[in-house]
C-alpha cells in the first residue's frame, strides 16, 4: 500500500512537472546542463524530491554579491528525523564548478530553506547555474538546478 502511494505520488509529480515545463533528469546522468528557471530531479532510489529556484531579485547580480537559493524538500519516506547534506555549486555554462559550499540541516516531512551563496568576486559577467545536491543517509542523493546571471560590478 505505502509503495503504491509512493508510485502515485511520484508519477503525479512528474505529470505536473512535465506540464509546466520542468525538465527532469535522474542523478547522475549524462545529459547537458540545461538552464532553467526551476528543475527537479527524482531519481528511482531517492527517498525525497527537491526543488531549487533563485527569486527574481537575485537572478541577476554582480560578482561579489550574495546569491540566494531558495531549496524545498519534501521526504517521500515520512519515517523519521534525518540529518541530510546540502551541497551548493555555481558552474560556468561549461559546467566547470566556480564555488561551492555545503552545510548539514535535519528533515523530517518536509522543510525549505534559503541558501545564501557568497559569489566570488572574480566571476566573469555571463550566465551561470546553481546547482544543489542533497545528500541522505546511505549515500542516496538527488539535485536541482537554475540558472542566474552576473554583470560587471562597479569596480570592473
Amino acid at each position: 500500500m505505502k509503495k503504491t502511494i509512493l508510485i502515485l505520488l511520484v508519477l503525479s509529480l512528474l505529470i505536473t512537472a512535465c506540464s509546466n515545463g520542468i525538465e527532469i533528469n535522474e542523478v547522475g546522468s549524462e545529459a547537458p546542463i540545461i538552464p532553467s528557471s526551476l528543475e527537479l530531479s527524482v531519481a528511482p532510489d531517492t527517498a525525497f524530491n527537491v526543488q531549487l529556484e533563485v527569486p527574481p531579485s537575485y537572478q541577476s547580480i554582480q560578482s561579489g554579491d550574495e546569491l540566494w537559493a531558495v531549496t524545498k524538500i519534501l521526504n517521500l519516506e515520512k519515517t523519521q528525523r534525518m540529518d541530510i547534506v546540502l551541497t551548493y555549486d555555481i558552474l560556468n555554462m561549461n559546467g566547470e564548478k566556480m564555488y561551492t559550499t555545503a552545510e548539514t540541516v535535519a528533515i523530517e516531512t518536509q522543510a525549505s530553506f534559503v541558501g545564501k551563496l557568497k559569489t566570488p568576486s572574480n566571476l566573469a559577467a555571463g550566465a551561470y547555474i546553481v546547482r544543489l545536491t542533497v545528500t541522505a543517509p546511505g549515500d542516496r542523493k538527488a539535485s536541482a538546478q537554475t540558472s542566474f546571471g552576473v554583470t560587471k560590478g562597479e569596480s570592473d
